[in-house]
């Protein structure tokens, strides 16, 4: 679990550093392999939040609502736990 939790944070981290250096595509596109590859991680929370940010910067409102969307509803899971 610890490997896969940290596996998942160094992905996000390479995505985080490409939407701020303005390559937003591969941001996105990293975010969405940690959401893919890494389902249930803490660090696939920031990765919908990064994707939606991706994809807002990129003029895609739909799959930025959809990030968004996905990431609230993995939130309200947790908190009625």
């Amino acid at each position: 679990v610890a490997l896969r939790e940290s596996l998942a944070e160094a992905e996000l981290a390479l995505a985080s550093a490409a939407l701020q250096q303005g390559r937003l595509a591969e941001a996105v596109d990293r975010a969405n392999y940690v959401v893919v590859q890494y389902p249930g991680t803490e660090a696939m929370l920031g990765a919908l939040a990064l994707a939606a940010r991706g994809h807002e910067q990129l003029g895609r409102p739909d799959e930025a609502e959809q990030a968004l969307q996905q990431l609230e509803s993995l939130l309200q899971v947790r908190r009625s736990r």
